[in-house]
């Protein structure tokens, strides 16, 4: 154990490999790095409570408090590199938003394209300055919606930067963590992230630290695969590693990018909680690599448990994990039973046992997903059918109350307001009959509760009628527009092809409106058709 006064450098690249971690796989992390250095230790936990305090400065710390955590008074960090302009390149610079050993992050703005950026610049007396180049050029290649994009690499007065898309939202760890998601949630996200990384596979890349920390999910709601720090070239078939580690330089006259690593030399290239068993053992990571880490995030984001017990230091860890592979808890949540296999395949000790690629591991789970009742329509087609057939009734009910008032002058308001308490009892009592079906699967849960609202509303809207004097002919009109915006509504949301009904539906509220002799008549045949539609829609589905 050394008293050393720790170096500023290792203090900082330490703290922006942990800042991002639990407090257990932080602690497993220092344990790792630090090696027993109990001042190295103690700077870098003053470092991250001054982070956490901070409140906001989330990416790097500041000099400054970087010293003071030092015991050190305040000193330029880093006194070559002057003090920025105005400008970088063509973008505008809005604020700083961090800053690393490596260079500073700023939020930009591309008055060309009216957009915010991430600038990432790197200082001038950082060795190796194609790297940051060498980094967008590769990110660049990867035109993906879950992958975070790169607008430009180059170089501003003799300083190389890198803008990129500038993501407002949170860290797929801190968006689980925000409320309770159900599970269909958790794996969209996850299967979005998936197709990223194997966007990043297929650009020849290996991201070597995949975790929930890693990806952003924006206000949009898409995950964008970040932090690209620790990637490297994956290695192609016949290649060599030139019989060096991660370390060695490319062959010469190569074109490839991030082969330098951020880390210090000696560092583990990843975070022990999502390292795969030949990370732990100190070899070259690979795409299978990717792929367990991504298996143990989707593990503990579905079950709520890591598949190996974080307790202990890191020695500990790797020892369960080198000792073979997990296993699915009896307690598996709202986690459908056809995932653990999958994910089993995806943490085998093995990377030859594990899926050929990240595009075989996201087949063989969205293979499952058009069979799993609770993420597909199709299993609830009968109860779909019984709904709207529910629906027609009342139609039909209406429809001879509106062809009785063509010959008998006296069908009042109050009769329609008693025929719609029964079509009521009668939607309710087909839901109750069938919603042990019905509520296992989302879109039936969702079904349900339109054809409950839709009904109820139309029931108060023609009480309101009556004790308001309103005309027949009117309320049939109203119950049209308001049949219309609600097919509309979903039409917009959740299903394109309603919005022909709900056209339709519009279509008969216009009519009723300038041809008010006529309005029973359209109501008939407007709402009729409206539901037939509806019903066939659900009959073609197979």
């Amino acid at each position: 154990m050394t008293t050393e006064r720790p170096e500023p450098l290792r203090v900082e690249a330490i703290f922006d490999a942990v800042v991002d971690l639990g407090p257990e796989e932080a602690s497993l992390r220092l344990d790792v790095e630090c090696e027993g250095d109990a001042a190295l230790r103690a700077a870098v936990e003053r470092l991250l409570e001054h982070d956490r305090r901070a409140d906001g400065d989330f990416l790097a710390p500041r000099p400054a408090l970087l010293f003071e955590a030092l015991g050190e008074h305040p000193v330029p960090a880093f006194p070559d590199a002057p003090p920025v302009a105005a400008r970088i390149g063509r973008f505008s610079v809005v604020r700083k938003l961090g800053e690393g050993t490596m260079g500073v992050v700023y939020m930009g703005y591309d008055e060309m394209l009216d957009r915010r950026v991430a600038i990432k610049l790197l200082r001038p007396s950082v060795a190796g300055v194609g790297w940051l180049l060498r980094e967008g050029q590769a990110l660049g290649r990867l035109a993906h919606p879950n992958v975070v994009a790169i607008h430009e690499a180059f170089e501003h007065e003799g300083r190389v930067y890198l803008a990129m898309e500038f993501v407002e939202g949170f860290t797929l760890r801190a968006f689980l963590a925000e409320r309770p998601r159900t599970f269909p949630e958790v794996l969209s996200l996850f299967l979005g992230a998936a197709r990223g990384l194997a966007a990043v596979h297929d650009a020849g890349l290996v991201h070597r630290d995949f975790k929930p920390e890693n990806v952003l999910v924006g206000k949009d709601g898409r995950p964008r695969i970040v932090d690209f720090g620790m990637a490297a070239l994956a290695q192609r078939d016949g290649g060599t590693n030139g019989g060096g580690g991660r370390d060695a330089a490319p062959p010469s006259g190569r074109s490839v990018a991030l082969d330098v690593s951020i880390l210090p030399r000696g560092a583990i290239a990843g975070t022990p909680a999502f390292m795969a068993p030949e990370q732990l053992r100190g070899e070259r990571a690979t795409t299978a690599s990717d792929q367990w880490s991504f298996c143990a995030a989707l593990y503990h984001a579905a079950y709520g448990i890591p598949p190996y017990s974080l307790d202990g230091d890191f020695v500990a860890l790797s020892r369960r994990v080198l000792a073979g592979a997990p296993e699915i808890p009896a307690q598996r949540g709202k986690a459908p039973a056809w995932l653990g296999p999958i994910l089993l395949s995806g943490l085998a000790k093995d990377p030859a046992a594990r899926f050929p690629s990240m595009h075989a591991l996201l087949a063989a789970i969205e293979a499952h997903l058009p069979r799993d009742p609770e993420l597909d329509r199709h299993g609830i087609r009968r109860e779909l059918v019984a709904l709207r057939v529910a629906l027609l009734g009342v139609v039909i009910v209406a429809s001879g109350l509106a062809f009785r008032r063509l010959v008998h002058a006296e069908v009042t308001l109050e009769l329609v307001i008693l025929i719609n308490c029964a079509a009521f009892l009668m939607v309710l009592s087909i839901i109750a009959l069938r919603w042990r079906k019905l509520s296992q699967n989302r879109m039936g849960r969702r079904a349900a509760a339109i054809v409950v609202g839709v009904e109820g509303v139309m029931l108060v809207h023609r009480l309101i009628a009556m004790r308001l004097g309103t005309p027949l002919d009117h309320v049939l009109v109203n119950d049209l527009v308001l049949l219309a915006t609600v097919l509309g509504t979903l039409a917009l949301t959740d299903r394109r092809k309603i919005a022909l009904p709900a056209a339709i539906a519009m279509a008969g509220a216009l009519l009723g409106l300038f041809l008010p002799s006529a309005t029973s008549l359209i109501y008939v045949a407007a709402g009729s058709l409206v539901l037939l539609l509806l019903i066939a829609d659900v009959v073609r589905e197979r």
